[in-house]
């Protein structure tokens, strides 16, 4: 018998808890709207105004980087990996393109670059895009340069 009651006691503070957690979730939802704050497995609302992107290609370059690149990068902000702005303008295109297709291999290489950035970000692994094509990775590249250069990204 007194199991049942501390069943049913149980029951009723989680029914409350589950009721306050969703009240709290309604009425603070315009609070965490903006869910660029919350870093890295989070996807911005708006990364660019898609308009200021003068080109095609810098276009289909920032939905591949919304679409792969925003978990763990922004331009202008360290999250999981590197803040990607800098890379751009210090960075060629041939290693950024290793780096982005495969950056186990080019560590495993002895490119100290790769050790570098590997070891800063805790020995993270950074996730192969070896699917994509050339003009995938000249798009998302193009597109890195010209927001960056031009300052669109809202980070």
């Amino acid at each position: 018998m007194q199991s049942l009651d501390t069943a049913r006691k149980l029951a009723n503070v989680i029914a409350v808890l589950t009721l306050g957690l969703f009240a709290f979730t309604f009425i603070a939802s315009d609070e965490f709207s903006n869910t660029d704050q919350f870093g890295c497995a989070t996807l911005a609302t708006e990364v660019c105004d898609t308009r200021d992107i003068e080109t095609m290609s810098g276009l289909r370059g920032y939905t591949i980087f919304r679409s792969n690149c925003m978990a763990c990068h922004r331009l202008n902000q360290k999250l999981i990996g590197p803040a990607l702005s800098y890379s751009i303008q210090v960075r060629d295109s041939v290693w950024l393109r290793k780096m982005i297709r495969n950056a186990n291999d080019l560590i495993k290489s002895g490119d100290t670059l790769a050790i570098t950035v590997y070891n800063e970000y805790n020995q993270l692994p950074h996730t192969s895009f070896e699917g994509f094509s050339d003009e995938e990775l000249n798009d998302l590249i193009d597109y890195l340069k010209q927001a960056s250069e031009e300052s669109m990204v809202i980070d």
